[in-house]
């Protein structure tokens, strides 16, 4: 004895009405639906990608707050009325080096920790997956103490010498840190690798230039103590043009260098589609 009824997607039963036949329109909303839900596998965070997106938060929060703090200091010259050209000129140059040194440093290890510990990210591009729990540990502790250095340097943008003292440091721990942590000839993705020799080589560089700027410029004023703090302030135009000349030059090669992997271009789809 026939029900009278057809199952869902099945073609009308010989003989029966196309009154009878099953509506389409609610097979493709019900098709729809259960289409929308993603694998249970792809709602699961592992544990690379949680302790990832923490530390971005964390390094989000530091930088978040950076700029506003530098913001501050420097406005205040003017809302003071002890504004003058010489300082304008030289804490709007520091504020440029700063933030400039903020964007390149934020975006760039975001990208790097992606493109090295996410294993979904590498399996996409065909390359093994290479990441160590050592590794990532490693790379967490340099990028937050490169975030707290950048934050420190943000509060010393009126303090020149410092503020530059800072960002040598800066330098030296992204020398360090990627010189004597990986292995570039030996890295599977010579396109990170690239990445990372252009870094080592403009960082390098300009850490070599600010450090002998400074250390010539330190041994002739630290004999006359009594003007060190004035000193630490107002470099004096020399020494500044010359730190003020490395920090910018040091920003602007690192974007034209690594344009392509700070802003990649909308048409590029991993290999694996996700």
């Amino acid at each position: 004895m026939s029900s009278g009824r057809t199952e869902l997607g099945s073609s009308p039963k010989r003989g029966m009405s196309p009154s009878h036949a099953p509506d389409s329109g609610s097979e493709l909303v019900a098709v729809s639906v259960v289409g929308t839900a993603p694998p249970l596998t792809q709602q699961v965070k592992t544990p690379v990608e949680s302790t990832i997106e923490s530390l971005k938060a964390i390094v989000t929060i530091i930088m978040g707050l950076t700029v506003p703090a530098a913001l501050v200091l420097l406005l205040d010259p003017v809302t003071s009325g002890t504004v003058t050209v010489l300082l304008v000129v030289e804490e709007v140059v520091s504020s440029v080096v700063l933030i400039g040194n903020v964007f390149r440093f934020y975006i760039g290890n975001n990208r790097h920790l992606d493109d090295m510990h996410r294993a979904h990210v590498l399996r996409s591009r065909g390359v093994p997956f290479r990441g160590t729990r050592e590794r990532l540990g490693l790379d967490s502790m340099v990028i937050f103490l490169e975030s707290v250095i950048l934050a420190a340097m943000g509060l010393y943008l009126r303090v020149l010498v410092v503020f530059f003292l800072l960002y040598a440091f800066l330098l030296l721990v992204d020398i360090i840190w990627i010189g004597g942590g990986y292995d570039l000839a030996g890295q599977a993705d010579k396109s990170e690798a690239d990445y990372l020799k252009k870094w080592f080589v403009n960082n390098g560089v300009c850490f070599l230039i600010l450090v002998v700027a400074l250390a010539i410029d330190l041994s002739q004023n630290l004999s006359h103590m009594q003007a060190f703090h004035v000193h630490l302030k107002d470099p004096g135009i020399v020494l500044f043009s010359c730190l003020a000349v490395v920090g910018l030059a040091n920003v602007v090669f690192d974007f034209v260098g690594s344009w392509q992997k700070y802003f990649p271009s909308l048409r590029e789809v991993p290999a694996g589609g996700d």
